[in-house]
This record gives C-alpha cells, structure tokens and sequence, in this order.
C-alpha cells in the first residue's frame, strides 16, 4: 500500500506540470495587457513599462516559464499580487480556509442526509417514500444552484429575515451557502446510494445472510451498505474536489471570500499570479483529495487490502 500511495504522488507531478504549463501560456497569450488593466487607463507608458520589467514580462515566455517554475520549486514563491502586492501564497492561505470549511460542511450535510435516504428508498422499492425520495431527488438535480441560492435569500433574507445573505462571519452567514451548495450533493448522492444498494442486497451473500436469521438492520447497515459505499464515495470525492476548487457561484452570490471570489476577481482583471497560483493550488489539492479517496477505498472494501497483502505474499513466495 505504501507504494501504491507514493507512485500517485509521483505521478501528480507531471499532471501538474501540465496545468502550470497550460495555465501560464493561456493566461500570456490571451489579449489585453494586464498591467494596463490593473494600472488604468491613466498611468502613462513609462509606468507600464516599468510595472512589466518589474513583473518581467518582457522577458521571451520560455524564460519566463522557466524562471516560475524555479521560484515555485526552489523558494516556493508563486510571485505577488499586481493589485495589493501581497504573496499569492498569503491570499490563498487566507481564502482557503473558508472554501475549506464551505466544502466540508456542505459534504457532511450531503452525505447525512444522501445516504440515509438512498439505504430507505432502497429498501422499500416502489414504495411511497422511495417514490417521494425520488421525485424529489429529480428536482434537485434539474434546479440550476445560482437559482436554488437565490430563492434561499428571497424567502430566509428578505421575507423571513432570519438569516443574513452575505459574508462568513458566523454560524449564521453559513447556513444559507452550505444548504445552497449541499442541496445538489445530496441528489446524486441519494440515487447513487439507491442505485448501488439495490444492487448489493439481490447479491447471493445477503440471501444467506437472511437464510441464516440475521436481523435485518445488520444485514443492511454491516454487510449490504459497506459495499454499496464504494461509488457514493466516489462521488462524495469528487463533489469534494470540486468544492475545494472553489464554489465559483455560490461564493459570489453571497458574498464569501473564498478561493471562488478570488479567482474570479483575479480572471476579471487578469491577475496572473494569482490566477496561475489559485489554479496551481487547486490541482495539487484536487489529486490529495483524489489519492485520499483510493486510500479509503482500502479500508472500506477487503478486496483491495487483500488484494496488495496478496501481492506480498506471491513475491515472499517467490522469494
């Protein structure tokens, strides 16, 4: 298993290296001039050009990649901010934690309420809560995000006036980001449980099961859901990741600053260090989330554990 992890790793690198690479020939070769765009349109030519010997950008762009990629190994530099000057790694390490937190609850909120329900639906096929489940499950998925998190600050803001819409100072200003954000999860999650389950307790092992008088609760919670789980982890890492990355819409509709808001004001005035480090950032942290999936894969299916122990054997026998 420990080579396992350590050959994903090593095969991150180059993935990443491809991104940077992708990332850093996109964001010079797009049109419009960036210190142009963060100056104004009333700095003079001088001060332009000086913000981009500065910057060196009028360096040809293999020694710029080459020189990015050295700061970024060696000093683990990422460069600084045209705007306010400040580290790209410092802006990200304070919008990270708030993306972090967003993603989390809204996977926990998901998942508690997803799994559950897809394991009842499951079990009482065609049933009026399976049928309800679904429907609603339906709804969910076709509801646009930016329009489910709208219609929350309509009636819990505006009407109500429980809850306030923006910022993340509190208890209070999470509860609408997270329930807009974990609302789409729990769907996918709700029909993969479903689907997976339904699958697993026609298996002839639960058929014994039951032959034997097991109760039924264990039947399902110990033996039919550990190997249901295996896809709707899948896809819980994925949604994960994909929150890590930034929850673009929702950050902005409420305000948050996170690591969606920053990227997005950084691509509005082309802010390349920032964009380069955010997209950087976000790659590296999508492939940890990626290899931590395959590890849990390990302890939540025997077949995989056994499947390396096996291999451990074979070559001590060999030996």
């Amino acid at each position: 298993m420990g080579k396992y992890i350590l050959r994903r790793i090593l095969m991150m690198i180059p993935v990443i290296i491809c991104v940077v690479f992708v990332v850093f020939m996109i964001l010079r070769l797009s049109p419009n001039d960036p210190i142009r765009t963060v100056l104004g349109d009333m700095a003079t030519q001088e001060e332009v050009d000086e913000m981009r010997d500065e910057m060196g950008l009028n360096d040809p762009l293999p020694t710029q990649f080459v020189s990015y990629i050295g700061k970024i190994v060696t000093k683990f530099d990422f460069g600084v901010s045209y705007v306010n000057r400040r580290p790209v790694l410092t802006e990200i390490k304070d919008r990270f934690p708030i993306t972090l937190q967003l993603a989390i609850f809204s996977t926990l909120l998901a998942a508690l309420i997803g799994i559950p329900l897809g394991m009842v639906s499951a079990c009482h096929q065609y049933g009026l809560l399976d049928n309800a489940s679904s429907v609603l499950a339906l709804i969910f998925l076709a509801m646009p995000e930016f329009w489910f998190a709208l219609m929350l600050i309509i009636v819990f803001t505006q009407k109500l006036g429980w809850l306030p819409a923006s910022g993340w100072y509190g208890v209070e200003y999470m509860i609408l980001p997270i329930l807009a954000t974990g609302m789409g999860c729990i769907a996918g999650i709700m029909r993969t449980t479903r689907s997976n389950m339904l699958e697993v307790i026609r298996q002839d092992y639960i058929r014994t099961a039951r032959a034997k008088g097991l109760k039924e609760n264990i039947i399902i919670g110990k033996h039919a859901l550990r190997n249901a789980l295996i896809p709707v982890v899948t896809l819980m890492g994925m949604q994960f990741g994909k929150m890590l990355g930034g929850v673009f819409v929702i950050e902005t509709i409420f305000a948050i600053p996170g690591m969606g808001k920053l990227l997005v004001d950084a691509c509005s005035i082309k802010n390349i260090p920032v964009v380069q480090g955010g997209v950087i950032f976000i790659a590296v942290i999508y492939g940890v989330v990626n290899l931590l999936i395959d590890i849990i894969y390990g302890f939540i299916d025997p077949r995989i554990s056994s499947m390396y122990k096996g291999k451990k054997k074979e070559k001590r026998g060999e030996a």
